[in-house]
Parts: structure tokens; sequence; C-alpha cells
């Protein structure tokens, strides 16, 4: 075959299905549209694992992960074994990359004769984290990814934009002094790769309203199944998203960042054409890995479905069928051969045991359905290694340890009906498995990685020293600031162990009660009838350690306190603690002239409400292991002396001392104690009047002294504390000079 130059164009994390050429219904993909019709597209392509650093590491040398040893994000390509970089180099072809390439130093000799702004492994370490297997921590860097999805523009933005450039610059000066042996360029976008953060006329092509939901999470199955538990707990993204608004707020920046990453490669696409190298230039574009997107309430990488263990394949240019779709499974793996034969290079004997096949070659071949796609990963948030066998119609997932899933994508593309426990398929899965084993021992590949990973995390000082440094969210670009985010490690320790529950979490008393919940370790669930001021409360919390979980429902409203609960129930597993200070007032007139529908809202928030709170709660804590719990009810000191004209108030806080009453007192078999905290004047917005005058028993308007909130927050906080054996039946908390002792 004739030599030609090769244009090599990756993203990162570019979900196949987000593409038009791959029948997406909204995305907006021309370049890579056109690239594909004049090219051939492959519908069945694959990462050989689904993380960048291993990826990258086979798409590099043309080998499995358990041959090259790039386990995880922190275990990068070094040199070693051979690339294809090294194959051009020693015929003397001219290689060069632009861009990102996630190795582990820029001073390695990996096989490029230039690194132009490349991008590596943050410090030559990357995330340790994902080494400390298998006793999995919580990544709670995942916050990031939803805290990002925002219109704007990130370092990551600025990072590709530079890319492009630099390769429209470089095929230019190429051109003008050519000197007609054919070179390789790899150009590496990060584009989609979360931060989820658009510009904003990219983010415009997507209106909310034509966004579809993703496939929901099975719930029942990832619970009962011990590898997705574990994974699910680690990778904790889909809990910092507010709501499904947010959530497809995410997809469509993701499908922004797609079009932005389309037009990125039609720029250096539309310079390879200008310069006049177009004609002797064959392109290759892939991504290194998909992203799942919400599918099963899963977001990012590291699984094995079609959302993230996909990836886009297209080739175009001399000898290369247009127009044309090949099923034949292929996979990263193919991309060494691909190079070596598109250069017209002698394979050398050390590259005879490669699994790959030229992309070229299957591209001029009639379709293969029965070759063999192999993936696996032994990442962040993997309690075992997971192995991924593609062939015909049929997916088989290993799970080591666990047991495996089987998706028959003929029947069922979308991945929603496993037959791995399905007897009528027991024939079919061991001849999977016997694949599986011709490739890899699943087991003892399981060992080594967890064996290489545990010397690493040796090496940089132990799991506490790793945890204590934090985690990192995305890798940072040259030269740009660190985005590895610290942890308290004892928060993390308590954190997932006790769980708090407030409502009017967004403001006042309950927005100072949720930040000390926090403080002292409380994963904490707020409720309030506006996202805004809930997610005010949580800007203001803490950064690291225990998480806060917005939810918006009205006390008032018993389904949405309802499926407030169960919401908890299903992101934190337990409840140790309930709040209930949710609570309004009503005119302030003669009870003569106060209409029934204001005396009956006030009992429906004030009393019901806290009721409903209640039961809910108590259904938790009795069930759980281990069983009890803490309630503490916001009563007020208006419930021993009211103030003037506030007998909806006064009443439903009065009854509420009967209600703490009564819990404290049938909850004892249930080891659940409750409290009442009665304030007065908090310095809150409820809490404003005081600070200019407000009726007194006499008649008079006075003044009166308030106390800061916070005082509130941390009472609360200290009765949360207390030992199982303990409680505070009643606290008065008010401030100091108050006219309580003596009113009226």
């Amino acid at each position: 075959m004739e030599s030609k130059n090769l244009l090599i164009l990756l993203n990162d994390q570019h979900n196949k299905k987000m593409l038009g050429c791959y029948g997406h219904p909204l995305v907006q993909t021309p370049n890579l549209d056109r690239l594909a019709a004049r090219g051939t597209r492959f519908s069945n392509a694959y990462t050989a694992s689904p993380l960048c650093v291993s990826a990258r590491a086979s798409i590099a040398t043309g080998r499995y992960v358990h041959e090259t040893g790039c386990w995880d994000n922190a275990i990068a390509y070094d040199g070693s074994p051979a690339s294809w970089g090294h194959r051009l180099q020693q015929a003397g072809r001219n290689c060069v990359s632009i861009g990102k390439l996630h190795y582990r130093y820029e001073e390695d000799p990996t096989g490029f004769d230039e690194q132009i702004i490349p991008m590596h492994i943050a410090d030559g370490v990357g995330d340790l984290m994902g080494s400390i297997r298998p006793d999995l921590p919580v990544r709670y860097q995942s916050r990031k990814y939803a805290e990002n999805v925002k219109v704007g523009t990130s370092p990551y933005i600025d990072y590709d934009r530079d890319i492009a450039t630099r390769a429209t610059d470089w095929l230019h000066a190429r051109a003008d002094n050519d000197n007609g042996s054919p070179w390789v360029l790899f150009v590496s976008f990060i584009a989609p790769h979360f931060p989820l953060t658009v510009p904003k006329e990219y983010f415009d092509l997507y209106p909310l309203d034509k966004i579809d939901m993703p496939k929901p999470a099975d719930i029942a199955y990832q619970e009962s199944h011990p590898w997705w538990k574990a994974f699910l707990n680690c990778n904790i993204f889909d809990r910092y998203f507010r709501d499904d608004e947010h959530r497809k707020m995410a997809i469509a920046c993701y499908l922004g960042l797609c079009t932005f990453t389309d037009e990125n490669i039609g720029k250096v696409l539309n310079a390879l054409n200008d310069s006049g190298l177009a004609e002797d230039t064959r392109v290759v574009f892939s991504s290194d890995h998909g992203d799942n997107m919400g599918a099963r309430g899963i977001w990012g990488k590291s699984t094995m479905h079609e959302e993230s263990a996909g990836v886009p394949m297209i080739i175009a240019g001399p000898d290369i069928p247009e127009n044309k779709v090949v099923s034949t499974p292929v996979t990263h793996l193919d991309l060494f051969p691909t190079v070596v034969e598109g250069a017209n290079l002698t394979k050398l004997p050390e590259d005879a045991d490669l699994p790959g096949r030229s992309l070229i070659d299957i591209a001029n071949s009639p379709d293969d359905p029965d070759r063999v796609a192999f993936s696996e990963y032994h990442g962040a948030a993997s309690v075992s290694g997971v192995f991924m066998i593609r062939k015909g119609r049929y997916k088989y997932i290993h799970y080591t340890s666990f047991p495996p899933e089987l998706f028959d994508l003929e029947t069922d593309p979308e991945e929603n009906q496993n037959l791995g426990e399905n007897p009528d398929f027991a024939e079919i899965i061991g001849e999977f498995r016997a694949i599986l084993e011709n490739i890899a021992d699943p087991e003892t590949v399981d060992a080594r990685a967890k064996q290489d990973q545990a010397a690493l995390v040796a090496k940089h000082g132990g799991v506490q020293e790793i945890l204590h440094r934090g985690g990192l969210s995305g890798t940072p670009v040259p030269g740009g600031e660190s985005t590895r985010l610290s942890f308290n490690l004892e928060n993390m320790m308590t954190t997932s162990k006790r769980v708090a529950f407030v409502t009017g979490g967004g403001t006042g008393i309950g927005q100072s009660a949720a930040l000390e919940l926090q403080k002292t370790g409380h994963n904490v669930v707020i409720i309030g009838r506006r996202m805004e001021p809930l997610q005010e409360t949580i800007d203001m919390g803490l950064k690291e350690g225990p998480e806060m979980l917005a939810i918006t429902a009205d006390v008032g409203n018993p389904e949405q306190i309802r499926a407030a609960f169960a919401r908890t129930l299903e992101v934190f597993g337990r409840l140790d603690v309930l709040f209930n200070n949710a609570g309004v007032g009503a005119p302030r007139i003669p009870m003569e002239e106060l209409k029934l529908e204001d005396w009956k809202r006030a009992v429906d928030i004030n009393l019901t409400g806290a009721f409903i709170c209640v039961q809910e709660a108590i259904k938790i804590m009795k069930s759980q292991s281990p069983k009890g719990g803490r309630i503490i009810n916001n009563g007020s000191v208006s419930a021993h002396s009211p103030r003037p004209d506030t007998v909806a108030y006064t009443t439903t806080k009065h009854a509420m001392t009967g209600m703490t009453k009564s819990i404290a007192l049938d909850g004892r078999s249930h080891d659940i104690s409750c409290s009442q905290i009665d304030i007065g004047n908090a310095d809150t917005p409820l809490g404003e009047r005081f600070k200019h005058g407000v009726p007194q028993a006499n008649g008079e308007m006075m003044v009166e002294d308030v106390m800061d909130a916070s005082n509130c927050g941390k009472a609360v906080a200290y009765i949360a504390g207390l030992p199982k054996g303990a409680n505070v039946l009643f606290m008065t908390i008010m401030a100091t000079n108050m006219p309580f002792v003596g009113r009226g």
C-alpha cells in the first residue's frame, strides 16, 4: 500500500450515540458527519478501557491494558512497551502530537518527535485515589461534575481552542515546507470531557424542552449486585443534581460541547484542505471512551455500557471506501496496525502478537460480526476488575467474583434486559467466558492490578495520606491551576454514617441548623419550596466531606414530603436526625377577623406537615440498622407565652409540645428520642420586625433584642450530637434581653 500522511483526531469522553452520523436526533456535528460521508464509519467500535489513561496507553501500544499495566489514571504510559510512534521514528517518519496525551511525563520517550502543548497526568502521579482498591473511598470530587453544569467558559475551552489553532498552523507550515516525506499528526482535544461548562452560543442550540431524560436506573438491581452497589457508593455524581431540570441542563451542556469540539475539528479539517494536503492524507477520528450521560443514573465513564465503552470511529481518505458503515467490531487496538499499514512500514517480529487489525483493511473487507472486541476496567470505583466481550449480537460483561451480565444488542440495543441470570442463556455465557479466558484469566489479572495499585499507594504514603491529599476533578491544563480537591479526613470517615433531614433549610434557622449539622459530620438533606435559597445553603456549606442534598418540597404537600424521605433513603440509606423546622405565621389581626383558610394553612404546615415528617422519619428509623434516631421539633417561646394577635401560630406551637412528648414516649421502644427547641428572637428574615418594634401585651410597640441565628443551629447540632442514652426534652434559646420572662 502506498504510504500516505495520517491525521489522527481524538477527543475525550465522547458518547458515540451523540453524533449526527451515529443517529442522534438533536446534536449538531456537521464536520464529523461530512467526514463519515466521505469515508467509513464503524458502528461497533469500543474503547480498550473506559478510562482516559488506560485507553490512551492501549491506543499508543496496540496492547491490552493487562499487557501495558496502565491500570488506572495514576499509572500512565512511560514509553514501554513500544508505541506506533516508536515504529515511525525507527523508519525516519515525522511524528508530532498536539494536545492531550495523558502519559506520565513529557520527558518520557513515548514516540513523538515533538509534543506541542501536551497534557499529561497531574504532577506525574495523577488520580491516586483511583488506585485505592478494593476498599473504595467515596469520591467526593464527584460533586464538581454537577456544580460545573453551567453556561460560560473554562480552562478546557481555552485549551481546545489553542489546540485547534496550533494544529491549523502546523498543517499550513508543513505544506509550505513539504519535503515529500509522509508524516503523522496526532491532534487530541479534551471536549466534551467535563466540566460541563459551555459557551452560550453552543448551549442555546439545545433548549431544555427538547432534551429527553436518560433511561432510568434499575435501583433494585444495582442494590442487589455487589459490584454495582460498591461502584455507586463510590462514584456519587447523581446525588449532586438538584432535580431533573438540572440533569437536562447537564445533557444540553454536553451536547453543546460536542458541537464545540466538532467545530474545532472542522477548523483542522479545513486547514488540511486549504493547505493542499488532503489528497495525500488519511484521517482517523475516535474518542478515548464515552460518557454515560445519566443513563441508569450513571454519569461519567468507567462502565461497559454502550454509552461508556462504545466510541465513535471514522476513517477517511485515500484507499478508504466512501459513505460506508462497517458493523465489524473494532477497538482502539486496531489503531497501531492502521498506522503501520498506512505508513507502509514493515511489521516487526516483536509486533507479531499484537491483537489488532488495520482499520484500512477492515474498511475494505466484508463485515465480520463474529470478530471479538475486548475491553477491561480496573480503575476508580471498581471493587474488582471488569471485562467485556462483544461478539455477534451479544455483549458479555464479566465482574470478577460477582455475577456477569449478558445483553442481546440486536433485540435490546439499549441494554435494558440483562440475560446474565437467565438459564436459557447459560451455554452462551459459557462460550463467552471461554473467549475471555483465552485472552486473559480475570482472577489473575484482577489480583495483579490490585497488587500494583497497592504498591503505588504505599509508595505515596498510604491510604490516609492520599485521602488527606485529596482527589482530582479532571486534569489541569498545561500551566494551569491544580484541580485537586482536598478533603477533611475526619469528616470523610463520619460521612455516610449519620444523616440529617432539615425542613425549611433555605433560610434562617433551618439554614443555620443545616450548616452546623454538616460541620459536625452529618450528611444533610434540606427541603424547601424553592431551589434558589436551598442552593444558597449548599454554596455556604462545606466543599469537602459530608454532603448536602437539596430537594424542593412543600411541607404542606404530603406526597412531596413522602417523596423527599424516599429520596433520602435512596441516596443515603438511613436517617439519624429530623429537624422539624418549617413553619408559617398568619395575619396579625384580632382572632375574630382571622380567615379560616389562614388558620388552616398554619395548622397544615406547622402541625400536620410536621406530623407527616415525623411519620416518615419514624418509619425509616425503626427499620434501619442500627435502628433509632433523634427528632428535634422547632417550637417557640410563643407556645408558653403568646404575642398579641397570633392565635394560629401560638396554637400550633403549643400543640407541637404535645407532639414532642408523644414522640418521646412512643419512640422509646425504637430507640427514637425527641426534643423540642423553643426559640425566641433569632435574627432571621422573619425576625427582622423585632428590630423595628413589635406589639406588646400592654398595647405598646417596642424594639426587642435579637440573637444571631447561628446560635440556634449550634443548639440543634448539640442535641443531635448527644449519645443515644441522653436527651434534652425541652430547650429554650433566646436573645438574653428579650422580654419573654414576665411577658404580659
